[in-house]
């Protein structure tokens, strides 16, 4: 049970509740997680913007899937922090930028709904973002793409 995560009381954040807790019973435990405090604090600071950027309408649009879900967490992440391995331009939101970057994830959940339904002829880079999160998501190429034009899409909404 070293360093495993636990739910605990959470408290009050914008309109979500995120708390995170590591068990510190091996002290021999912090030496295997380089820079854990960082980790925790950016971990926690990511949730906040998401939960920021979509209040409480995150139930109600595809992002609460895993599958896009853990995508928009990494292109948060790279915008504030970078990912090393991130193709994709970055530069970290400000409050100011959270309702067009909004509208940004709405046009991204209407278009994935559209081209389900066959109602639009998607671009290619459409298509593409398409299919990443539809089949095989769980490879780390499709994964990468999602995130890259998450990041792309999240980018051109901020001034």
């Amino acid at each position: 049970m070293r360093g495993r995560p636990t739910a605990l009381p959470a408290r009050r954040r914008g309109s979500w509740t995120v708390d995170l807790r590591i068990h510190r019973r091996d002290p021999i435990c912090d030496d295997e997680f380089p820079n854990r405090t960082r980790h925790e604090k950016r971990f926690a600071e990511t949730i906040d913007t998401i939960a920021e950027i979509v209040g409480d309408d995150l139930p109600s649009l595809r992002f609460r899937a895993t599958k896009l879900f853990y995508p928009l967490f990494c292109a948060v992440y790279h915008l504030k922090y970078g990912l090393p391995r991130m193709q994709a331009p970055r530069r970290s939101p400000k409050p100011a930028d959270y309702p067009r970057m909004k509208d940004a994830l709405e046009q991204i959940d209407t278009l994935i709904g559209d081209i389900e339904s066959g109602a639009t002829q998607p671009s290619d880079q459409e298509r593409k973002l398409f299919e990443a999160q539809k089949e095989h998501w769980v490879h780390a190429s499709n994964r990468i793409t999602l995130a890259q034009q998450l990041c792309r899409r999240l980018m051109s909404a901020q001034k």
